[in-house]
């Protein structure tokens, strides 16, 4: 109960507030339970309040010292906080412990991406592919660095890369997520009709909570007030 009522208000009505009460409670009730600090630091990180994200990962991983998914709540958490060095150690420490996840790449390749570790991030692209979940993950972030440096043509690229993945995947609505979000990146330098473009296309692969309202800001940047 305590699971459903949390994520209906987390995922389906956007409710922070709610759902944070209810996963402290269920923290309380269940305090051996690392799931609701694992949730809580997503939501905490969410709501940009990254201290107390950190201090929830840092729990979550005390009472579950072999989740893969808790380093990587760690390390991104530390990252937030621009604790780069012991972002790294923890991601260290995962990989001696012999975890692995999309997740942890993603980390990986962003505290790269800080540091201006080019080779890094070129290795764990090239490690992503073929990989489920991870190649998809890989490319559109990837598309995310080439958008950062005004290589708009690369990023298209890219992100038709991580689309098609994927798909592939099975996963309509990450596939969507990626559209809608180079959508809003689109618009950011101009380039109305293809951010249109990526919305439509999103909107088509799968629609939900998330790439509604991020559609939804893209057209009104667009300057389609109606359809927003």
């Amino acid at each position: 109960r305590f699971y459903i009522d949390a994520h209906y208000f987390d995922l389906v009505n956007g409710q922070a507030e709610k759902a944070i009460q209810v996963y402290e409670l269920w923290g309380q009730t269940y305090s051996n339970d690392f799931s609701p600090h694992a949730n809580l630091n997503v939501v905490y990180k969410d709501l940009g309040q990254q201290e107390k994200a950190l201090a929830e990962a840092r729990e979550a991983l005390r009472l579950e010292p072999n989740s893969a998914s808790s380093y990587g709540n760690l390390a991104s958490a530390l990252r937030g906080l621009n604790r780069l060095d012991e972002a790294r150690e923890v991601l260290d420490d995962a990989a001696a412990r012999h975890l692995w996840t999309d997740q942890l790449s993603s980390n990986r390749y962003l505290l790269a991406f800080l540091e201006d570790d080019t080779s890094e991030m070129q290795r764990l692209v090239s490690e992503s592919v073929g990989t489920p979940g991870e190649e998809g993950e890989m490319s559109a972030t990837q598309a995310d660095t080439e958008i950062y440096h005004g290589r708009m043509a690369k990023s298209r690229e890219w992100l038709r890369r991580g689309v098609d993945a994927a798909r592939r995947d099975g996963d309509m609505e990450t596939a969507a997520t990626y559209e809608v979000e180079a959508a809003l990146e689109e618009v950011e330098v101009g380039n109305l009709e293809q951010a249109r473009r990526d919305v439509e296309a999103g909107l088509k692969l799968a629609t939900n909570r998330d790439t509604q309202i991020e559609s939804a800001i893209a057209l009104a940047r667009i300057g389609d007030s109606s359809l927003a």
